[in-house]
């Protein structure tokens, strides 16, 4: 059994080996920052096991580094950069950081990711050219890998975008800096890129755990051999739904593949008989996200992509696909149910703004007819309260007898006019319930 097990082993790592597999992982969690230690709990745990994963598990050669300033950043990148150049055949090239990142400009004023390097103690980049010279580009990191790995495979995740570090964003906003947020959209032909979350958004640490959210749940996934043997794009779609389930939503992560086809077991590249079943596969990956958009009320805006987009994306590759054309239903109905309570509560703006979102899901509703009806309907003017002037009194003489004018025109009880003063009430001499005299005072002008 032992010999069997060894022959399995080797068996296992000659298929791994078939293409040489690189690595760069770094994590970086003691940021200094100003009057704040800075500290993230996460980042070096995540590259640490993650290393230990690619290393372990699915053949990888690992350059690691953990809480690294600029410089061995940079000689690390070369390091990794090195690698791939002296590979004799095309690689598996996976860059991997867990830290802080955002995005900001450049000197060109373009939109750039950085990675962030732990800066010198207390002095943090306060404008936009030392934030360029402080931090690295991502753009830098797969340039190399699209240049040295050409006909390779090329990975970049990102379990960044936590926030940009606080005393920073302080120092560069009084210096005038712009706003810094989370990663934008990068190229990625050529290149497989994944990101803890959506484009500019935060992730999420925990800091009584051992691993941050996103990489908890992409080494739990890893960690199943079942997924070696999927598409990359499987690998990460199921990380990405366990990371939204577990948060409800708050934080969904996102990648980016332009055709690319790998797994980590058995099939470097996917053969061609198995285009069919890759294109049902990135239509499932993409449903899963169209169901979360919808959840999420991201029906026809919001930042990360869109419900109506993303099913509309799926109908251009199946125009008959079922679950995309019930999700647009729903987005219809959902945004119908609005208007009608919005229309009952009187509230013609907000109709008319979701009015305008549901044309562009389906301009031939048959609802949109009825409700630009009911929005020429003239909303009834508010009553106004009406003022009650009192009657003036008539004159009356002592004795008088009258009835008052009701208001369905009817006359009232007969009362009698009484002059002002005092009487005495009741008898002494009579029976007992007009014992005894009273003596009573009438203020009011007359009494029934």
């Amino acid at each position: 059994m032992r010999y069997l097990s060894l022959i399995i082993l080797m068996i296992y790592s000659l298929n791994v080996q078939a293409q040489p597999r690189y690595a760069l992982v770094i994590g970086n969690s003691n940021y200094n920052e100003p009057g704040k230690k800075g500290y993230l709990t996460n980042p070096v745990n995540d590259a640490k096991d993650m290393k230990a994963l690619l290393t372990n598990k699915l053949g990888f050669t690992v350059i690691e580094g953990y809480d690294v300033n600029k410089k061995d950043f940079n000689r690390l990148i070369q390091k990794f950069n090195k690698l791939l150049r002296k590979s004799e055949t095309p690689a598996v090239a996976l860059f991997y950081f867990s830290g802080h990142g955002f995005s900001g400009k450049d000197q060109s004023d373009n939109d750039t990711n950085y990675l962030v390097p732990l800066w010198p103690k207390d002095e943090p980049p306060t404008d936009q050219v030392s934030l360029e010279y402080s931090s690295i580009s991502s753009n830098y990191i797969v340039t190399a890998m699209r240049r040295y790995n050409k006909k390779g495979i090329n990975m970049m995740v990102l379990d960044a975008c936590r926030g940009s570090p606080k005393g920073f964003v302080q120092s560069y906003q009084e210096k005038g800096g712009s706003g810094l947020g989370g990663f934008v959209s990068m190229d990625s032909s050529g290149v497989f890129l994944a990101y803890a979350t959506a484009l500019g958004r935060s992730s999420y640490g925990v800091t009584d755990k051992r691993n941050s959210i996103y990489t908890g749940k992409l080494l739990e996934v890893l960690s199943e051999r079942p997924f070696w043997s999927k598409n990359i794009t499987e690998v990460f779609n199921e990380t990405a739904f366990r990371v939204a389930e577990f948060t409800q939503h708050f934080q969904e992560p996102w990648f980016s593949a332009s055709g690319i086809k790998f797994c980590f077991e058995n099939c470097s590249y996917l053969p061609q008989a198995s285009e069919k079943s890759d294109i049902s596969s990135d239509i499932s990956q993409q449903l899963r996200t169209c169901q979360r958009h919808f959840k999420a009320n991201r029906l026809t805006t919001g930042v990360g992509g869109t419900a109506l987009s993303c099913y509309s994306q799926v109908l251009k590759k199946d125009p008959n696909n079922a679950e995309a054309l019930a999700g647009l239903e729903k987005i219809e109905a959902k945004y119908v149910a609005w208007i009608e309570s919005a229309l009952s509560r009187g509230q013609k703006k907000r109709a008319q703004r979701y009015m305008a979102s549901l044309h562009l899901v389906n301009p031939e509703s048959p609802k949109l007819a009825a409700f630009e009806d009911q929005m020429q309907v003239p909303t009834p003017p508010p009553i106004q309260p009406q003022t009650v002037i009192p009657q003036p009194r008539q004159s009356f003489s002592a004795g008088q007898v009258f009835q008052d004018r009701l208001k369905d025109g009817s006359k009232g009880p007969q009362m009698v006019w009484i002059a002002a003063g005092s009487f005495k009430m009741g008898s002494n001499k009579g029976d007992d319930d007009e014992k005894p005299v009273l003596k009573v005072g009438q203020w009011d002008e007359y009494v029934p």
